[in-house]
């Protein structure tokens, strides 16, 4: 027992130090003394690939087993989603290749009925010794999205293609943007014409569902995807698969949406069925009539009323978590004049229909006049006439909600 944790503390040393590379013994050892589910420090561990899977073009990843025999058929230790490169380029492991992976080792337990599995996670691969082998990871064909598309119709419903293919195309709508947070990840639609707005299979456009692309994507931007292609069975979407790699080519046209009102807004959503949303975007210009969720800075987002009365305090549109820059999103107000660019949505709940664009992009438009009172500018004047103060600013006269009376 006393040379057991002799060695879990000489172990620890080295991840800490980096001043010693375990054998694969050394780092099963390490990491069956773990909880479920808890993981090592970074370590080095140097040992032979077995069990070797074939590269993965599509997550541009692979992977393997680690033992300290060239001939071992051991699967005691997984190398997960490795990524082996040389000279930048991908460079594929191969049964027999001696390597030093660099990562933490994850007891990984999915539920009580399954053994644990020491996984080394996303590890770096230092090729120490190679075996002679072909290392290719074979062509991968550029194809058009209505390639893509008519590849995918063929497919039956639920399967996926055993070929990978690189997509271009041009982002011509963003359902879900969670690359600024922790996730690194967007679900988009593209098509083949810069500037469309289409979102949907019938329109010509294919899904990138939760694509992993290289920088934050914007409307009208040129990608490329590397993916397999599947049909997924709800509904029968054309799209790529999870966590696909996405790389930005260049800036396109974004799609231009329809510019409306509030009134306009609210009638188009509550058209809609119940908690069905619109395919296009819109262009929503209003005040703000009630902030009712504060500027969150993690996620760059907040709630507000809109209407087109700038003297209501009762708002008709609700923008829900609309996204706003870390500049302009903690002095949003009461009396603001917003733009906000978002699909509609007749959200249901608790048997009431209510108008909503959900994460929407907002930006003001301009600040209310009650806030200028408060600022020491220049360019502002105030004015009383019959008891009633205004604001006269490069010559247009505003009252204190902000609304033009002249």
């Amino acid at each position: 027992m006393r040379k057991f944790f002799a060695f879990v503390a000489a172990a620890c040393m080295a991840m800490t130090m980096n001043a010693e590379v375990l054998t694969v013994a050394q780092a099963i050892t390490l990491g069956n003394a773990l909880e479920d589910n808890a993981q090592t420090d970074t370590v080095e561990v140097q040992g032979y690939a077995v069990n070797v899977a074939k590269y993965d073009v599509g997550f541009g990843n692979q992977e393997f087993y680690l033992a300290d025999d060239a001939t071992s058929t051991s699967k005691d230790l997984m190398a997960f989603r490795a990524k082996p490169t040389k000279n930048d380029q991908p460079y594929p492991v191969l049964a027999g290749d001696k390597v030093i992976l660099r990562s933490v080792i994850k007891k990984y337990v999915k539920n009580e009925e399954t053994p644990a599995q020491l996984e080394l996670m996303y590890p770096t691969v230092n090729f120490v010794e190679e075996v002679p082998g072909d290392r290719s990871i074979g062509e991968v064909t550029t194809i058009t999205v209505t390639e893509a598309l008519t590849i995918g119709s063929a497919l039956a419903s639920g399967a996926t293609t055993d070929d990978t293919y690189d997509i271009v195309g041009y982002i011509s709508q963003i359902d879900d943007d969670s690359y600024e947070t922790s996730y690194k990840n967007m679900t988009f639609w593209i098509t083949d014409v810069s500037g469309s707005s289409a979102a949907t299979n019938a329109d010509g456009a294919f899904e990138v569902y939760r694509g992993k692309p290289d920088q934050h994507l914007e409307l009208g931007d040129k990608i490329q995807i590397t993916t397999k292609i599947q049909k997924y069975s709800k509904g029968d979407v054309i799209e790529s698969v999870s966590g696909a790699t996405v790389k930005f080519l260049e800036k396109g046209d974004a799609p231009t949406p329809e510019a409306i009102n509030v009134n306009q807004a609210v009638e188009i959503a509550l058209a809609l069925g119940d908690n069905e949303t619109t395919t296009a975007n819109y262009a929503v210009s209003g005040y703000v009539a009630k902030v009712y969720e504060e500027f969150n800075t993690q996620y760059n987002n907040l709630s507000f009323y809109m209407t087109d009365d700038p003297t209501s305090t009762y708002g008709d549109l609700q923008c829900r978590r609309a996204k706003m820059s870390a500049e302009e999103g903690p002095t949003l107000a009461a009396g603001d004049k917003v733009l906000i660019v978002g699909k509609l949505t007749n959200n249901f709940y608790n048997d009431k229909n209510t108008p909503q664009i959900y994460q929407g992009q907002a930006t003001i438009e301009w600040k209310s006049a009650i806030e200028n009172i408060l600022l020491n500018d220049s360019k502002i004047n105030k004015v009383i006439v019959d008891g009633v103060v205004y604001i006269v600013r490069d010559g247009k006269l505003f009252d204190v909600r902000g609304a033009q009376v002249r």
